[in-house]
């Protein structure tokens, strides 16, 4: 992973790394390549805050594209 894309959302690298960070309340922040970034919550019946989709539903949209 090239250190320098963890605190640049605009920074393309020529892998397409994918840096996760955390946020509050069981959510992450997920950054694809410096282009796109999106949240990743659980739903509140799993003390998430329903931010974005859950873990498992994005796993399973990665295998079905």
């Amino acid at each position: 992973m090239d250190q320098r894309s963890d605190d640049r959302v605009g920074f393309v690298t020529p892998n397409r790394d994918v840096v996760v960070r955390g946020l509050e309340d069981f959510a992450s922040l997920a950054v694809v390549g410096g282009e796109h970034a999106f949240v990743i919550d659980e739903p509140q019946e799993f003390h998430g805050t329903n931010l974005g989709p859950n873990p498992f539903a994005l796993i399973l949209s990665a295998l079905g594209g």
